[in-house]
């Protein structure tokens, strides 16, 4: 089962307070909540502290086999973590981040990862997230503006 979701993020989630915990003790904790191991999460290839390292998604799209199993198991992580609040997590904004703070938990625990897809399949050959529309014409190949152009000719896709 291969489930993976967008890497074209930013980073949004967490913000370190000054005295801490840091990107480490706030992704770890929640791992740790979900007994889910954190450290073979980690991008090694990325230095220590910067964003990268840790398991992180956009949220707009992800892939996986079975939506139902999916489903479940962010419901399970969304509830938990926003009903049993943790300490490491009380300088830190819920909303509108938890769908971000959840997915690397649920990809980790589905067996998921970074680039478990082919390169670019999400990120370029089979989408384009909604956020860089701005720059469709500069960023993509002509054939997904070509697409874009299609899908959105007929005239109750424009009313909508």
């Amino acid at each position: 089962m291969t489930l993976t979701a967008s890497l074209r993020r930013e980073g949004t989630w967490p913000k370190p307070p000054l005295y801490g915990p840091g990107y480490s003790g706030i992704w770890k904790s929640l791992y740790d909540k979900f007994g889910l191991d954190f450290d073979s999460s980690l991008d090694l290839s990325e230095p220590d502290k910067y964003r990268k390292l840790y398991l992180y998604f956009n949220t707009g799209f992800f892939y996986y086999n079975c939506p139902h199993a999916f489903n479940e198991e962010f419901l399970e992580y969304a509830l938990t973590v926003r009903r049993e609040p943790m300490p490491e997590l009380a300088c830190q904004k819920l909303t509108p981040w938890l769908d971000q703070i959840v997915l690397p938990l649920v990809v980790h625990a589905l067996g998921g990862g970074r680039d478990t897809l082919e390169a670019s399949y999400l990120d370029g050959k089979t989408s384009c997230h909604h956020r860089m529309f701005p720059l469709l014409c500069a960023r993509e190949s002509q054939h997904v503006i070509e697409t874009l152009e299609t899908v959105a000719a007929p005239n109750k896709i424009k009313k909508s």
